[in-house]
């Protein structure tokens, strides 16, 4: 028997930031308040399949967590359904990850192997492009910037702070959202994870008043994100 659709559209939030940013917080807090929580999905591909998710990670552990990522939220939306739906992580964050890898391959040494890498990172990157032009199903998007003072799991290491690699590939999330024309709200550092939540709540409850809550497309022009007050 098939599920029978509710009228309206439930919320589908996508939180867009790298490592340490908050998104997990601020998931946390929103599934307290009956949400369903899209996480961790890159370290459980790490255990399934022998895979290295990290700042390092080549093309195709990317290309894998946002497979992975889409299945994910696909099963969501048909299966039980709380009041919304909050991936952390998007597919900008995965084609940011590929074009921070593309710039370190694009500066390293000119060899036959960093050529090959360039052009797998580089292919990858449009694999996702097209994913986000039909894929992209989020009714709301909130980017949580970089925190410097943010410690960072790496595999079979100590966590550490963001380094250079995370910081471009925090710029090119930034850079995505104004080429993208991603209508993404920001969630500024100086905020809780409780603040933060206060400010998605009233961003749903705002467009629920407009009669909105239904997917936001996506554009290749520029434009510049929304700034939460």
């Amino acid at each position: 028997m098939t599920k029978k659709k509710p009228s309206k559209p439930l919320p589908r939030i996508g939180l867009i930031g790298v490592p340490g940013s908050g998104k997990t917080a601020v998931a946390s807090k929103l599934s307290e308040l009956g949400f369903d929580v899209i996480d961790n999905y890159a370290p459980d591909l790490a255990k399934s399949y022998d895979i290295y998710i990290g700042p390092h990670a080549q093309y195709i552990s990317n290309l894998f967590i946002a497979q992975d990522r889409e299945l994910e939220e696909r099963s969501w939306d048909l299966g039980p359904q709380g009041k919304g739906r909050v991936t952390c992580g998007t597919l900008l964050d995965t084609l940011a990850y590929l074009a921070a890898k593309v710039e370190v391959y694009s500066q390293a040494p000119k060899t036959d192997l960093n050529a090959r890498r360039l052009y797998r990172e580089m292919s990858a990157a449009q694999v996702v492009s097209l994913m986000m032009e039909e894929l992209w199903r989020y009714t709301h998007t909130f980017y949580l910037p970089l925190n410097p003072d943010a410690l960072i799991d790496v595999p079979g290491a100590e966590p550490e702070p963001p380094g250079e690699f995370l910081r471009t590939v925090d710029v090119a999330i930034n850079t995505g959202i104004m080429k993208w024309r991603i209508p993404a709200t920001t969630l500024p550092l100086g905020m809780s994870a409780a603040e933060r939540v206060e400010t998605i709540l009233k961003s749903l409850e705002e467009d629920d008043d407009r009669g909105g809550n239904g997917d936001h497309a996506i554009e290749k022009e520029d434009s510049a994100p929304q700034s939460a007050s």
